[in-house]
């Protein structure tokens, strides 16, 4: 794993305290739940590129947060995010307008 050992709480810490972040790479980061990124949806109101492909503890709930709180949002790549379904995905069609790249 690519980094394997970042948490939810090194996330939040991110977050909180990082709020101009506008891309973001979490790929491989297995230990990363719904809660890191809903932190990092809630607290970075600028960002526009969230990949999160192989994040095996994200789900809908995450992914929802994202849509609900990051209307700038271009790109989203969720390749791998095996807990994902219709319900988690169809929130960024309606909150999201500016997403041009979805993986």
């Amino acid at each position: 794993e690519m980094c394997a050992q970042v948490t939810d709480e090194g996330v939040q810490k991110l977050a909180v305290h990082s709020p101009y972040v506008e891309r973001i790479n979490l790929s491989w980061c297995t230990q990363v739940t719904d809660v890191g990124v809903t932190a990092l949806a809630t607290h970075l109101h600028s960002l526009l590129s969230i990949r999160l492909d192989r994040c095996a503890n994200v789900s809908d709930a995450a992914v929802r947060a994202v849509a609900e709180n990051s209307p700038s949002l271009e790109e989203l790549s969720l390749r791998g995010c095996v807990l994902l379904t219709d319900s988690g995905v169809a929130p960024l069609a309606r909150h999201c307008l500016e997403l041009r790249e979805l993986y």
